[in-house]
């Protein structure tokens, strides 16, 4: 997943898009006999994103979104990257759900964790 990541990052076309359309899908499939969770509810988050491509090409695309841009409204502009081969082939360039804010939480927690032992073993 990193290495797409980085992929993405240093190959594909960075622009911007504008939010054209939001789609909640909610799934709720109740089980009734299920005693722990009786009610099983799955959600589908997406944007429509449109975008114009280097050489004048309209393109629309979904997009799953995390709760950072979820509140995203229609008309808003937004960061998007492309495969300049397949424009098609697109999605947000930013947002938590990105690989570069997982690295820095796994660093933020690994540095807590080292700073509990350093004072742990201080005191």
């Amino acid at each position: 997943m990193l290495k797409k990541h980085r992929y993405r990052k240093r190959h594909w076309i960075r622009t911007t898009g504008t939010v054209i359309d939001a789609n909640l899908d909610i799934d709720v499939d109740i089980t009734p006999f299920d005693r722990e969770d009786p009610v099983d509810t799955r959600y589908t988050r997406e944007l429509k994103i449109e975008f114009y491509t280097a050489s004048g090409q309209r393109i629309q695309f979904w997009n799953p979104y995390s709760t950072s841009v979820s509140f995203q409204r229609l008309g808003k502009r937004i960061n998007i990257i492309y495969n300049p081969q397949r424009p098609q082939q697109a999605i947000i360039a930013s947002g938590v759900n990105g690989a570069g804010c997982m690295i820095t939480a796994i660093i933020l927690m690994g540095l807590a964790f080292i700073a509990g032992g350093i004072l742990g073993i201080m005191l």
